[in-house]
């Protein structure tokens, strides 16, 4: 059963508490460094949004969708307001703009859903390996401990 899989990967029934642990570790440090990433790089302002919004304000002027622009642009501001609120105690600890911390955030979590496919691979992958060295610290720091005994 799962004992006996758990003992073929050098690992032990009592390990599962630390993989949990390290597993969620994993997915937190991929969150901040996709919101990091996003922070200072701003990959849909500068590959989407600014071209799309130029191309818009050049097909005012042929094609009458001043209307729909300022729809757009009034509902845009007023997301961004309430993004903005929920962010701004971290945004002044950091000195970034609030509108920008919660932009990356929601950039972040829209690059994270769409590679999750492949994220979580990585995460179980890096649980399984933060745990094997985490149990072999532990064995090396405590050398008379038994298999599950630590």
């Amino acid at each position: 059963g799962l004992q006996g899989y758990l003992e073929d990967k050098g690992l032990n029934v009592v390990d599962l508490g630390a993989a949990m642990v390290f597993y969620e570790v994993c997915g937190m440090v991929m969150m901040l460094g996709f919101w990091a990433m996003c922070l200072f790089w701003q990959p849909a302002k500068a590959g989407v949004i600014e071209p799309v919004w130029h191309l818009l304000r050049m097909a005012q002027e042929v094609l009458p969708c001043g209307h729909a622009l300022a729809t757009a642009h009034f509902a845009a501001f007023q997301i961004s307001s309430r993004l903005q609120a929920k962010f701004d105690w971290l945004a002044k600890r950091l000195h970034v703009d609030p509108l920008l911390l919660s932009a990356a955030f929601a950039e972040g979590a829209i690059y994270r859903n769409m590679l999750k496919p492949f994220l979580l691979p990585l995460k179980l992958y890096g649980a399984y390996a933060l745990t094997c060295c985490w149990r072999g610290c532990l064995q090396r720091a405590m050398p008379g401990a038994g298999g599950g005994q630590l």
